[in-house]
């Protein structure tokens, strides 16, 4: 096999470990253990570094006084944490979302309401799942 071949399955494999086995083997564990499985991965200075160093220069001005090391432990928890929530989503039920997720504040009555992105997804799917039945979920 030539390099470029190996590099790119190299590549694969590294994408389907954190993309996939490592977020749904996290949230088929108990959230405490899972949690701190993550805390203790996030803490790998090569885990997520192609987008760590970017993310850190755009936000170091926005945040003086950071600690750098700190700053890019949390950005990888983060990303870490968002791609077991699709698993999360997938496998936990509604009594475990009421005990474990803390809502603040509501849907705007009237007016226009940012509902981009793919967590917007999860968590509406999540609620009217939760309220009209799974099917009426996924069709809204």
């Amino acid at each position: 096999m030539s390099t470029s071949m190996l590099e790119r399955l190299r590549n694969a494999a590294a994408d389907a470990l954190m993309l996939f086995v490592v977020p749904c083997f996290v949230a088929l564990l108990p959230w405490r253990i899972g949690f701190a499985l993550l805390k203790r991965l996030a803490r790998s200075e090569r885990l997520y570094r192609l987008s760590v160093e970017p993310a850190w220069n755009a936000a170091r001005a926005h945040c003086p006084g950071a600690d750098e090391r700190e700053w890019k432990h949390r950005f990888r928890l983060l990303r870490l944490v968002d791609h077991v929530d699709v698993y999360l989503t997938l496998l936990r039920g509604v009594r475990w979302r009421k005990r474990q997720v803390v809502e603040t504040g509501g849907w705007p009555a009237q007016g226009p309401a940012d509902g981009s992105g793919r967590d917007f997804a999860n968590w509406d799917s999540m609620h009217t799942s939760s309220r009209a039945g799974l099917l009426a979920g996924l069709w809204e």
